[in-house]
């Protein structure tokens, strides 16, 4: 039976909105029989967070385990689509914070990892518009090379093939999250992405003069021609 650890890695204060979201998705895990446990860590380095998980996990006898962040909204039952998929690694999507905005799951390019945006956008064109988190009715896979952790559900047998520290050192030069993905292809699991989970990714923007002055346009100042004499 597969049994789920839901954890979150947390950098400060949580918003409401993924505190329901995060409510709701437990519950349904409840309802279904799949939780095993629920737990957070906090931490300054990703890296070291996601390792701390990892190894909390693995002094259980769960089968999964889900990364959910503090700032990813994944709609109910995100973890039950992601567990069809019975792959090592599945994620949903969510989409970067800044423009342009682009999805946080990512094809080899070399040396580098480049954004799946392109081939991402025309499969989108066909589904609903959401401004929140949306399950769409039926799961949509593709493989890539490496996605976010954001909203990842990851195999018991990945962690116990990768050691001590797959999310790596601190120092690395690369995200934690596509080091993972790579020292798991690397070691022949698949990375999966399930664009029907769609997530949405809480932001918090600075708001200043500049917000003002576009949202409320400044009044043209009056021009007043003097009157010539004659």
């Amino acid at each position: 039976m597969e049994k789920v650890v839901v954890a979150t890695l947390r950098e400060r204060l949580a918003m409401w909105e993924f505190l329901d979201a995060q409510r709701a998705l437990v519950r349904a895990l409840r309802a279904q029989g799949l939780l095993e446990d629920v737990f957070e860590v906090r931490a300054t380095y990703l890296s070291r967070g996601r390792n701390e998980c990892a190894r909390q996990f693995l002094n259980t006898k769960a089968t999964h385990l889900f990364f959910l962040d503090s700032d990813v909204m994944a709609p109910p039952g995100a973890v039950e689509r992601l567990l069809l998929r019975g792959g090592a690694i599945v994620s949903g999507l969510y989409f970067q914070k800044l423009p342009p905005f682009l999805p946080e799951a990512y094809w080899r390019d070399g040396e580098s990892h480049r954004s799946i945006a392109e081939d991402l956008r025309r499969r989108l064109e066909a589904i609903p518009f959401a401004l929140g988190p949306l399950l769409l009715p039926e799961p949509r896979w593709m493989e890539v090379d490496a996605t976010g952790a954001g909203c990842l559900l990851i195999r018991r047998d990945v962690l116990e093939k990768l050691g001590e520290a797959p999310f790596g050192p601190c120092e690395t030069d690369i995200g934690e999250d596509i080091w993972f993905c790579k020292q798991a292809k690397m070691a022949g699991f698949d990375v999966t992405l399930d664009w029907s989970v769609l997530c949405g990714h809480l932001a918090v923007l600075p708001i200043g003069q500049g917000q003002f002055r576009l949202a409320t346009p400044m009044p043209r100042p009056e021009i007043v021609v003097p009157r010539m004499r004659i």
